[in-house]
Formats: structure tokens, sequence, C-alpha cells
């Protein structure tokens, strides 16, 4: 696995007292084939998580939240337009492997559902990402460290490095591997 989708999977698998507050995860791909790892690996994390307790779906709005308990996700396809992301979605979605955890249908639908709602055509804009991101760190936790996995090129690392030097008391410690 990437080394993003590895720290998440990770992540997924920590106690809360081991795990920070919240963890943002970006995936910034060209087409839907280059996603499809991404989402299913992301998806097994999550159904794993749900099975053993590690991440809260109940009451999740599968359709409208940003946050899935304390994970936030955001996967772009950048040569998608907005009409083709609904086939997009679906085609991912049918793509899929069964899990391996044993989780309710119910559960499965849920994130599924919400994990559909977090792939997005075009590039994500990381000014407004961080910027929003901040805040919300900042409103919940009163702190103002943030931690972003990200998944692609050297370009991505380039523009969350950028967006990050706008922002105040915010900077970008990490590397591109």
């Amino acid at each position: 696995l990437p080394a993003a989708e590895s720290s998440v999977r990770w992540l997924l698998n920590q106690k809360k007292q081991n795990r920070p507050k919240f963890h943002f995860f970006v995936s910034v791909s060209r087409e839907v084939n280059d996603a499809l790892s991404v989402v299913e690996t992301l998806r097994d994390a999550m159904c794993e998580a749900v099975a053993k307790g590690f991440i809260n779906i109940d009451g999740l709005n599968p359709r409208h939240s940003h946050m899935a308990d304390w994970l936030g996700v955001y996967i772009n396809l950048t040569r998608r337009k907005p009409n083709q992301i609904e086939g997009d979605r679906d085609m991912l979605l049918r793509s899929l492997n069964p899990p391996r955890a044993n989780v309710s249908q119910q559960q499965l639908d849920i994130i599924q559902t919400w994990l559909r709602n977090r792939i997005q055509p075009g590039r994500l804009q990381f000014d407004r990402f961080l910027k929003r991101v901040s805040e919300l760190v900042n409103r919940r936790t009163g702190d103002n460290k943030v931690a972003v996995g990200y998944c692609g090129s050297a370009k991505i690392a380039y523009s969350i490095r950028k967006a990050a030097a706008d922002i105040k008391n915010m900077s970008f410690d990490g590397e591109y591997i």
C-alpha cells in the first residue's frame, strides 16, 4: 500500500488514546481506475475499525457529512468532470470486493455511501481545504496542529506546502515519498 493509505489503515486500528483527535486523508488521482485501490483500502479499513469499535458511525449522515467521527477523507479525480462523477462513483463501488470485516449490511451501506460522496471531480483547492481544516481543529480543540496524509504526485506535496505557507500559524512539515 502507498504510505498514506498505510497510515490511515494503521490509525483506524488504534484505540482512541493512541491516535490524533482528527485525521484528514487526501487522495488525488487522474482517473477512476487509479482511485479504485484507495477507495477499497479505505472502505476495508473503515469496516475493520467499525467492527472493533475504533470508529463510530452511529448517527453519521453519509450523504452530507465531511467527517466520519475523527476521520476526514477527500478523494479527487482530476481528469473527471462534474457531469461524469455520479457514474464514476457508481462504477467504483460496483468494482469493490466484499469486505473481510464482519459488519452489518447497514454499517456497510453507511460506510460506502459516505466514501462515495467523498469522491469529487477536479482538483482539490488546497488553500480552502487547509483553511477549513485549521479552523475546525482550532474551534474543536483549541490547538493548531493538523495532520494531513496525502496520496498523489510531487505536485500534491508542492500544493499543500504552498497552501500551508499562506495560512497563519501553519507550516508544512512533511515530504513526498
